[in-house]
């Protein structure tokens, strides 16, 4: 369905759709969350790989220490596990594959993920816990082991 999230939710009400799965956050900044009959957890339904993670960009001369005070430690730490279990797959945004990550106070992680290889069709899911520190290797390992069970290697 293309449109955006006003468009989609008319779509719906005039019936030409039995429902629509909308992101919850959208639905939140619009304050449309009323309209939600259900809200799916990371458990039932992964995310893609750094979803709800703000970044800001800035040139290789920008200055970095400005942005000290928005830097969030753990949603970092998140968004790089994500994003390695799908360059690790050498997956794209329209690939199906999907990570979630979780970070503890005390330093854990726990990195889920989805991947459904493009040779065989076969779905897998995986997950790892580990140290903040290993985030990278995780999910560099998970992703070798999504894609060995998918692809049937070796």
């Amino acid at each position: 369905m293309r449109g955006n999230v006003p468009t989609r939710i008319r779509k719906l009400d005039e019936g030409n759709f039995s429902a629509v799965i909308l992101a919850a956050a959208g639905l939140k900044r619009l304050g449309l969350m009323k309209r939600a009959s259900y809200i799916f957890s990371e458990t039932e339904m992964l995310p893609a790989a750094g979803q709800g993670i703000l970044a800001v960009q800035g040139r290789n001369d920008f200055d970095r220490k400005l942005l000290e005070c928005v830097d969030d430690a753990g949603s970092r730490t998140a968004a790089c596990a994500e994003r390695a279990v799908i360059a690790a797959l050498g997956c794209s945004c329209s690939s199906p594959a999907a990570a979630y990550c979780r970070v503890f106070k005390d330093g854990k992680i726990e990195l889920r993920a989805f991947y459904v290889s493009p040779k065989t069709g076969k779905e897998t899911f995986g997950t790892v816990s580990g140290v903040r520190e290993e985030s990278i290797p995780l999910a560099e390992n998970l992703a070798a082991q999504l894609q060995k069970e998918a692809e049937n290697i070796g």
